[in-house]
């Protein structure tokens, strides 16, 4: 039963953004400002302009964290650069585009409290307080899937690829919730609605892969914690 749970943790750990090994002092969250919709801000491998683009964060993305220097990490801002962890990614952002995220904060630093002060089952730390009573449906995470590197998969207010992009999905996220009951066919194509890092959106159901062990860990979670 513990290893059950070590895994579940680690599972659910991933899908909150959290680490098993965070600083004290990496307590704070960003959010993207100053990115227009169509927009996308680079993590980079360096602190430079002309440095490799890991990933593309959205417009609207939240949840960065901003790394400390340490021996651990290294320097973590060099000449308006910062570092930052975002979606199991680490690199380095131009800091005139983060802006703190007070609200993210309170609720990352709550997480870690509750891992901190419940050793021997923090599984549910980060899970809904009130219990949902009304129909449950399986949980069904997906991965992304047939997007190149460096590329992203388009979530979008409405289903459809002429529709308004709300959000850009690393081509290796994972952790995408399929919502029940929501699926549409435009065209030739079908599309799903998600839950991804905060947001609900379309997303061309090509592009995912059913993901069952993060599902089934999900249901673990859901059975023991409400």
């Amino acid at each position: 039963m513990l290893l059950k749970n070590k895994i579940i943790l680690s599972s659910l750990l991933f899908l909150l953004g959290l680490s098993t090994h965070i600083n004290a002092d990496e307590g704070e969250m960003f959010r993207v400002v100053h990115v227009g919709q169509k927009g996308v801000l680079n993590l980079r491998a360096k602190p430079s302009a002309t440095a490799k683009v890991l990933v593309e964060l959205p417009h609207n993305a939240r949840w960065i964290i901003k790394r400390e220097s340490s021996k651990a990490h290294g320097r973590s801002r060099v000449r308006g650069w910062q570092k930052v962890h975002w979606n199991n990614h680490e690199g380095w952002v131009d800091v005139s585009y983060l802006k703190f995220d007070p609200e993210a904060t309170k609720i990352r630093q709550m997480r870690m409290n509750c891992l901190q002060n419940n050793p021997k089952l923090p599984v549910c730390c980060g899970y809904p307080q009130q219990k949902y009573t009304g129909k449950r449906y399986p949980i069904k995470v997906h991965s992304v899937q047939k997007v190149g590197r460096g590329q992203s998969l388009n979530m979008r207010k409405r289903a459809g690829r002429n529709a308004e992009v709300i959000a850009t999905i690393p081509y290796d996220a994972v952790g995408i919730v399929k919502l029940p009951t929501e699926s549409v066919k435009n065209g030739s194509s079908v599309w799903e609605k998600v839950h991804w890092n905060g947001q609900n959106g379309w997303v061309n159901a090509y592009y995912l892969r059913f993901d069952p062990e993060l599902s089934k860990s999900r249901e673990h979670l859901r059975e023991i914690c409400g």
